[in-house]
């Protein structure tokens, strides 16, 4: 596989299926990332489940309404009271009720589930900070891949049309089995530099993709 054909697969990283790709950006894979990656996404739900636990202890300081109602048919008659015409009957009891005092127990919970919250925030802005920093160094190693992995074939490309020329000539008597074989040691090297070459790309895309949340190629 070509280097052209993994730089286009690397551009497409956050483009939906149908999209037409463009370049990929520091800014639009930190962006990606945050919205999609399953570690920033766990931290971000331990802060939401933090901050219901902080909301439920707040609500315990403030006074419950309790409802009940009853409904139901009477089925026996009261001493010296006349049967009722409508046999139903039905009751709406309403409550108001506050603690006043629970030895600081409320206040013990609130203030626990308070540092809690605070520390799930301190972890979640801390997991966004490593993400966009891993997601920095991870695209910047990609970037400077393809660069290489350019580079890399398009030297193997110049020496594989040199080599070609030198092997004609030889072949004429016009070149030295020494040129012959000093080119043919380059080309080789070259072509072993151009494999390495693509195989750092597909290593740095595969660690982007891990870093942006995308699932890595099968």
């Amino acid at each position: 596989m070509g280097i052209r054909v993994i730089w286009a697969a690397a551009l497409a990283l956050v483009v939906p299926a149908g999209g037409q790709a463009a370049p990929l950006t520091l800014a639009d894979a930190v962006q990606y990332a945050i919205g999609h990656s399953p570690t920033l996404d766990s931290a971000l739900r331990a802060a939401s489940i933090a901050d219901l636990q902080y909301r439920n202890t707040t609500a315990a300081f403030l006074p419950s309404l309790d409802l009940t109602s009853t409904h139901g048919v009477k089925r026996t008659k009261v001493t010296n009271q006349p049967l009722a015409d409508n046999p139903w009957t039905s009751d709406l009891n309403v409550a108001l009720t506050e603690t006043l005092y629970d030895n600081g127990v409320s206040l013990t919970k609130h203030r626990i589930a308070e540092l809690a919250l605070d520390a799930a925030r301190i972890d979640f802005e801390g997991a966004r900070a490593r993400l966009a920093r891993d997601v920095a160094i991870d695209f910047y190693k990609y970037s400077l891949a393809v660069k290489l992995g350019q580079v890399a074939q398009e030297r193997a490309k110049i020496l594989s049309g040199q080599f070609a020329k030198v092997s004609s000539a030889y072949r004429y008597g016009l070149k030295t089995r020494q040129d012959f074989l000093r080119f043919k040691t380059q080309v080789q090297r070259a072509d072993i530099d151009r494999v390495s070459a693509e195989s750092d790309v597909r290593s740095s895309v595969e660690a982007l993709r891990k870093d942006l949340g995308v699932p890595l190629a099968p």
